[in-house]
């Protein structure tokens, strides 16, 4: 069995976030081996000279398996590279720590490994502030052209010594939770070791559902969006002028409630500052202002329905080929049932209350089946 671990410039690979070092482990054989690709600062695209990837490649021809902690985003991150892992039986220690502890308060890799074989995970915590003290050049590095990432976690490249010492203790920490924590809990356990064999089974299903994606009627969204933009824009204009106010920001619930509860000397149902959807809802029914107010809720909806697409169109990147890769996560949730990010497909909203024309702008609409494309 051969040990892997990615260091990556983001974590969704269908949107041009890519691994920039990879880490095999071969206990039997060959020991640790880091590789390299080069990263354009200006664009984050990362290049991989093609004898390294042959060298990787004859790697991991040379497995039978090979054991990841969340194979989910590591494989799909090598896939991406242009490696081969069809031949390789998938092993993930992420979701073998779930099937054998299914209440634990984490499961995150470092917490794990430092509370069962006393692993320190300070090695991260020097690379971060090495990654810290270079991005708070961001002004210095932008006028370079260097393109900053959106977290600390994005931008380990540009600290190349700390970030192979953390990728090959992360692989150390993995192999070592394999191999004294994983396997003698579930050698005695032929139930766990059944279940933990048929979600492996289900492991190239999640991948052929993530490629697959979901379809978009992409000029429908486009159209979508504008909507909810403009009705946003329409009830702040509204809600302003009918209480006569101009220097609120109506994105900040800090700044709404002062000016309810405190300039207008409104009182809500239950005592609290609260402006949610309900609280501003139940105001309305008996405030003098309930024009404004239901104003305020619709905007809210607006806003909802503007932020959630224009993340839509963060995760659609060529408007010629629309289609959407959310992630699948096995073991997402603490019942078991699968979870969903990227976006989140289970919990889009219908926003009901906002409206174009008297029709509901059902944000579902442009959803499109692949099969009735």
């Amino acid at each position: 069995m051969i040990y892997a671990d990615t260091e990556t410039t983001g974590l969704n690979h269908y949107i041009g976030d890519r691994a920039f070092m990879l880490c095999l482990l071969d206990i039997d054989g060959f020991g640790f081996k880091v590789f390299e690709g080069a990263v354009n600062p200006q664009n984050r695209e990362v290049f991989w000279d093609k004898r390294t990837l042959e060298e990787i490649q004859k790697l991991l021809d040379a497995q039978k398996s090979i054991c990841f902690y969340n194979a989910n985003f590591d494989y799909g991150m090598m896939r991406a590279m242009g490696l081969d892992l069809s031949r390789l039986e998938i092993e993930d220690g992420y979701l073998a720590m779930r099937i054998l502890n299914p209440t634990l308060e984490t499961y995150r890799l470092k917490p794990l490994c430092k509370h069962w074989l006393g692993i320190e995970e300070d090695d991260e915590f020097e690379l971060q502030e090495a990654v810290k003290k270079l991005r708070k050049k961001t002004k210095t590095l932008k006028k370079e052209g260097v393109k900053i990432g959106d977290s600390v976690a994005s931008d380990y490249w540009m600290c190349r010594e700390e970030c192979k010492v953390y990728i090959e203790r992360d692989v150390y920490r993995l192999a070592s939770l394999w191999r004294q924590i994983i396997i003698p809990n579930m050698k005695n356990e032929p139930a766990l070791q059944e279940l933990y064999r048929k979600e492996k089974e289900l492991f190239p299903i999640v991948q052929q559902m993530q490629e697959r994606g979901v379809f978009i009627d992409y000029k429908k969204m486009e159209d979508m969006y504008k909507k909810y933009k403009s009705v946003a824009r329409l009830c702040k204009a509204k809600f302003q002028t009918l209480l006569g106010i101009t220097n609120v920001n109506m994105r900040s619930p800090k700044q709404i409630s002062e000016m309810l509860y405190d300039r207008m000397g409104m009182i809500s149902p239950d005592g609290t500052r609260s402006v949610s959807k309900r609280q501003i809802s139940r105001m309305s029914a008996s405030s003098p202002n309930a024009p404004a107010l239901n104003f305020y809720v619709k905007y809210r909806a607006a806003l909802k329905g503007e932020q959630t697409l224009k993340d839509f169109f963060r995760l659609i990147p060529d408007a010629s080929h629309p289609v959407m890769h959310p992630h699948f996560a096995q073991a997402g949730t603490a019942t078991g049932r699968f979870s969903c990010s990227e976006p989140n497909l289970q919990n889009v909203g219908v926003l009901q209350t906002v409206k174009w024309h008297d029709k509901p702008l059902i944000i579902r609409s442009f959803f499109i089946p692949l099969a009735f494309a």
